[in-house]
Order: structure tokens, then C-alpha cells, then sequence
């Protein structure tokens, strides 16, 4: 946007007072705005989770004084210290780069600034040290006053990451090769390409030009890399590993958090391992399918509204086989871990095979700062001349960690391959409403009780879990309770009258029998009697 501003790096020229303005400082904002600008670019320096700790703290560039003493007057000293008593939680310190107006820093202050968090606490978004968020102020065209963040920038496909996102990588112009002008594979900052051009890296963000990075060095070295260093938020709360991508459809509404979770409320999707050739079209079973197949005016797909929540998408290198567990198992994580940075080409990349797990990505990395990554640009590393898997992050009903799954209609059995030899574990017929909760280890736990009922609550049948340690198990009026499998036809044999049960312990006079005779006939009495609601195998 086209700017003509008095107002560099939360300083008010026209009141004199750094980045405070408006009533705070005792006078209005300026009726006339001074610049066109309504959203301003910011590096994140820090975040602020819970003033009252964090401002506690050391800082790692100022560990003789508390955080909030170094914001006010130390190191770190921001242009708006009215502002640090009094931040909420989810703010953020940051640098404006906006009109160059980092390169006002002094040695004095590093033109650092305290914003809020735009939206109230209901909704907080992630971000780390060192990515780039938009800042609006409340006065449009004036950047007095405290500013708000909004969110973090997003990046082109090949930047663009869910754990951690490096804006200046847009001005590699990474898949750009017209000539040696335009081509970061020949020309960057005037220096040689071997030395400073790495799909991996952390670049200034001035492409070719040196006097155009986005912020100035800090202490003789890259601001970024300072910033990341000395950030106290990212040092001790940031996990840095390969995320994969996930694809929303367009009427989707999608929650995604940094490290591989995911709220999707949409539509009934996802894959198995033995989804039909009919759905997709083609001659023979393919176990890259995305069921169903979404075909405008179907009436059929109607009423599949579901929420899907997942934590562990497209991770495990190989496709699990009926229920195994993941325990041990080897994961993206594991294979970018294992990867050692070419100290020449300052990262390091490996292909991931696709054929074996048809949802991960194409490839990983290792990036400059030797963390994980997944790699965006698997043709211009090389790990993978075939560039991305379209396929990537795709909801896999086999293979992903850990999932819930709600839907007003799906095949439960089916998508989840729920079936074993038993009659009783035969596949249920679809489509129906249904809910599934999968993962290696489930728990329930309540205080009192818990029960599970199926049918109607006069002729259903139910189990409940009591507090006192009970479980009682509920046939309806027509079932049984069956012990082994669907097949038991075995009567138990017991007495009336047995005592104990109120310790746990229970315990019954012998059955007895007459000279020859048989126990359990009826009338019972010393005799025994069978349980008339239970079978054993």
C-alpha cells in the first residue's frame, strides 16, 4: 500500500510519545490519518501465555532483571511500556516491519512493541517467535495507540507450514529460474548461490537486494535468528516437527493447531484399506480412494454432516494392519530426526515412500536451524523429483493416531473395518448415525457411575459400572447374557442364597444331590437351579 507516514515503529511524531497515544497519553488520535495503511506487518518477538509467570522470568538476553523489568527499561525495553503491567494474556512483543520501520532501532531500543490479541480469549490462535502476523490499530491510518494481532500471515504453498511458517522464504522465488537475474539458484544478495540459497533456510527477506531485508541485523547477527535465540516462549514451549497438510473442502469449517491436531466439521470423508473400485471410478481396488466421492445433486450424500476430530494424521511411514498398535512403530517424526544438515547445503531432505502409506507427505526435512520439517518443495531439494503428494494429510480411518468421529450417517463397521469372526461382530448394517472413538489406549473414567445401554430402556440391554464396584450386566426381557461369544449355549448351574456379595466375596452353600439323583431340577432347593439369563462358551 502506498504510505506517506509520520508514524515509524509505534513512535507518534505529532505527540511525541512513544507508541502510547490516544487517551492514554492524555490527548485523541489525529482526525486526519497520517498513512493509508489500515493492517501492518509484524515480527513476532515473543508471546506472552500468562503475564503473571512469564513477565517473572529471566530473559535469556537480560537474566539479570525480571522479564517485565527488561520490556519497561532493559534489553528488551519496548516503545509502549505503559502497556506492560497491563497486557492481557495471548499478547505478543514484536517488531512493525511495515515501511521499513524496523530500521528506526537505536541502540537504545530495538523498536520492539507490546500488541494485544485481537480476539478475546474465546479464540486464540497460534503463533511463534520470529513469524509474521497482521496488526491492526483502532484509528485506521494511525498506528498510535496499542495495535491488535490478528493472526499469522500465510505463505504460498511453498512456505506456507501449520508448526512454523518463515515468511522471507517467499523471496527465493524457490521454483523461479528465468535467468541469472531472477534465479536464486544463481544469484542471491549478490553473493554465491552455494553459500546463502536454502529452501530450508532463514532468510532475511530481501532477496537479492541486502538493503532490503526486513529488518536490520541485531547484535551483529541475522534479527531472526536472534530473536528465535533469545525467546523465552519458543525456546521452552515450541515443538518443531513435520506436520502434514490437510485439504478442507470448500463448504468446511476446519480448527488446526501447530503440532498435528485437527477439528474438521464437514462431511462424512476419510480412507481405508478396502474401500470399493465403484467409488472411484476406476477398473480395480485402489487404496488411495476418498470415500464417497462428492457428485453434485446426489440426494444419496445428503444429511453426512460430521465432525471429525484427529490427532496424528498421516505420520506412520507403513499401513497398519487390522487394529495394531502404533507402539514402536516408525514415524515422519522418526526419519526427519534421524537426518544430519549438509553442512554445504544447510538442510537435509529424505523422499517418503507413498506407495506404503498413500497419505503421507511427498518428503522431510531437516531444517538450517536443525529442526524438523516437513519439505514443501520436495522437486527443488530433490528428495522427491515427483513434487507433492496430493494425497497428503488426508483423513485415514486406519492409520491416523488418534481420532473421534461423529456423523449423522456413515457405516461405522465398514469405514473402520470393525468385523471379526464371531456372529456377534459381524458388520452392522449402514448408513446410520454414528460416533467412533479410536486409538491405542482408551479411557473412560467417572466418579459414579457409568453405563452403556442399547434398545429401548424397557427391553434393551445395558451394563453399568458403579462407584462401589459393582457391574451389573441388563439382558432385556427376551435376551441373555452371553459369555465367550454369540454361539454360548451353556447353562451355569448355582444355588439361591448366596451371601458375601455386599465385601466382594462371594460365597454359597454346596449343591447337594440325592443317592444317584441330578442337581439343578426343579423345584431347586438343596439341589441347585440353572441361571435362566446367562450362558457361558
Amino acid at each position: 500500500m502506498a504510505e506517506t507516514t509520520t508514524t515509524v515503529g509505534g513512535f507518534d511524531s505529532q505527540q511525541g510519545t512513544a507508541g502510547v497515544g490516544g487517551e492514554d497519553a492524555g490527548t485523541k488520535p489525529s482526525a486526519v490519518p497520517s498513512t493509508s495503511t489500515v493492517f501492518y506487518s509484524v515480527t513476532v518477538v515473543d508471546f506472552i501465555s500468562n503475564p503473571s509467570e512469564d513477565l517473572m522470568l529471566n530473559p535469556i538476553n537480560d537474566p539479570d532483571v525480571t522479564y517485565a523489568e527488561s520490556l519497561e527499561k532493559g534489553v528488551n525495553r519496548v516503545v509502549n511500556p505503559n502497556y506492560v503491567p497491563r497486557m492481557p494474556r495471548n499478547s505478543i512483543v514484536g517488531i512493525k516491519t511495515t515501511a521499513r520501520a524496523a530500521y528506526e532501532a537505536t541502540e537504545e531500543s530495538k523498536q520492539y512493541e507490546i500488541f494485544y490479541p485481537f480476539f478475546s480469549p474465546h479464540l486464540s490462535l497460534p503463533v511463534k517467535a520470529g513469524e509474521e502476523v497482521w496488526v491492526v490499530y483502532e484509528s485506521a491510518g494511525s498506528a498510535s495507540g496499542v495495535g491488535y494481532w490478528l493472526t499469522r500471515k500465510a505463505a504460498s504453498l511453498e512456505v506456507d507450514d501449520l508448526n512454523y511458517t518463515h515468511n522471507p522464504r517467499e523471496t527465493l522465488t524457490l521454483r523461479e529460474a528465468d535467468s541469472a537475474e531472477t534465479s536464486p539458484m544463481i544469484a542471491h544478495e549478490g553473493e554465491n548461490v552455494d553459500e546463502t540459497f536454502n529452501p530450508m533456510g532463514f532468510p532475511k527477506g530481501g532477496g537479492r537486494v541486502k538493503t532490503n531485508n526486513l529488518m536490520p541485523d541485531i547484535d551483529g547477527e541475522s534479527a531472526f535468528e536472534y530473536i528465535v535465540v533469545n525467546s523465552n516462549s519458543y525456546q521452552t514451549q515450541f515443538t518443531s516437527e513435520p506436520v502434514p497438510r490437510f485439504s478442507k473442502r470448500s463448504p468446511d469449517f476446519t480448527i488446526q493447531g501447530s503440532n498435528n491436531t485437527l477439528i474438521c466439521l464437514g462431511e462424512e470423508r476419510g480412507r481405508n484399506s478396502i474401500i470399493s473400485a465403484e467409488l472411484a471410478g476406476k477398473s480395480a481396488p485402489d487404496s488411495n480412494n476418498t470415500v464417497p466421492v462428492k457428485v453434485a445433486g446426489d440426494p444419496d450424500l445428503q444429511g453426512r454432516g460430521t465432525i471429525d476430530i484427529v490427532a496424528g494424521r498421516s505420520v506412520l511411514l507403513e499401513a497398519l494392519t487390522a487394529n495394531e498398535t502404533v507402539r514402536g512403530l516408525d514415524t515422519l517424526s522418526t526419519t526427519s530426526e534421524a537426518l544430519t544438515v549438509d553442512p554445504e547445503a544447510g538442510y537435509a531432505a529424505e523422499k517418503i515412500d507413498t506407495a506404503k502409506n498413500p497419505t503421507l507427505p511427498a518428503a522431510v526435512g531437516k531444517n538450517a536451524r536443525e529442526r524438523d520439517e516437513i519439505d514443501k518443495t520436495p522437486d527443488v531439494t530433490e528428495a522427491n523429483k515427483d513434487g507433492d503428494n496430493a494425497a497428503e494429510g488426508d483423513p485415514d480411518f486406519i492409520n491416523d493416531l488418534s481420532r473421534i468421529y461423529i456423523s449423522m450417517k456413515t457405516n461405522v463397521d465398514e469405514n473402520f473395518e470393525i468385523e471379526a469372526a464371531d456372529t456377534a461382530m459381524v458388520k452392522s448394517e449402514g448408513d446410520v448415525p454414528g460416533i467412533v472413538i479410536k486409538s491405542d489406549q482408551v479411557r473412560i473414567v467417572a466418579r459414579e457411575d457409568v453405563k452403556f445401554m442399547v434398545g429401548p430402556a424397557d427391553d434393551g440391554a445395558a451394563i453399568v459400572l458403579k462407584a462401589d464396584g459393582n457391574i451389573i450386566f441388563i439382558p432385556g426381557a427376551k435376551g441373555v447374557i452371553k459369555l465367550g461369544g454369540d454361539d454360548a449355549s451353556k447353562a451355569i448351574l448355582c444355588l439361591d442364597g448366596a451371601t458375601g456379595a455386599d465385601v466382594g466375596i462371594v460365597a454359597s452353600l454346596p449343591i447337594a444331590t440325592t443317592a444317584g439323583g441330578a442337581a439343578g431340577h426343579t423345584p431347586a432347593g438343596p439341589f441347585g437351579e440353572f441361571a435362566t439369563k446367562v450362558l457361558v462358551k
